[in-house]
């Protein structure tokens, strides 16, 4: 059974979201010379995000 355009959007869309808010999250951490910490905290969104990204692909 196929998704609908609203859940598709869903599942895709966020996943865009989540990995765009990501990026600039990390570039400005990095653009401010922040901690190495900062910069760090973030592998764990991208491994999440990542994996959204390929659930929502895989479907």
């Amino acid at each position: 059974m196929g998704l609908s355009s609203a859940a598709a959007l869903g599942l895709g869309g966020f996943p865009l979201f989540w990995l765009a808010f990501l990026a600039f999250w990390t570039f400005m951490a990095i653009a401010m010379k922040a901690q190495l910490f900062f910069v760090l905290f973030s592998l764990p969104f991208w491994a999440v995000g990542t994996g959204m990204g390929r659930a929502a692909v895989n479907r």
